[in-house]
């Protein structure tokens, strides 16, 4: 179930930088997870709660990501951000 919420937000994530609001589909989403549209709708009723779904992951992640983001390292020692927070750089 985690893994198909993470497939779902990492999904709606990615179509919102590349698109917009008004462009992204439940359809899209659906397949872009590899369920039907039907099985995406009894977790995410809409297109509203699948955006709220990645708003819930920036409250649940921002606490990593404000420590990722607040650390100061040299140039030559990169750090990685969060995993979960990996795709978020396109936004």
């Amino acid at each position: 179930m985690r893994a198909r919420e993470d497939a779902t937000v990492s999904s709606v994530n990615r179509r919102l930088a590349e698109n917009c609001y008004d462009i992204m589909t439940v359809d899209e989403v659906a397949a872009d997870v590899g369920i039907a549209k039907a099985s995406q709708c009894k977790h995410f009723t809409s297109k509203e709660v699948l955006a709220g779904g990645l708003a819930n992951f920036f409250r649940n992640e921002l606490p990593q990501l404000e420590g990722f983001l607040g650390e100061q390292r040299p140039p030559d020692q990169p750090r990685s951000p969060p995993p979960r927070a990996a795709g978020l750089r396109s936004w």
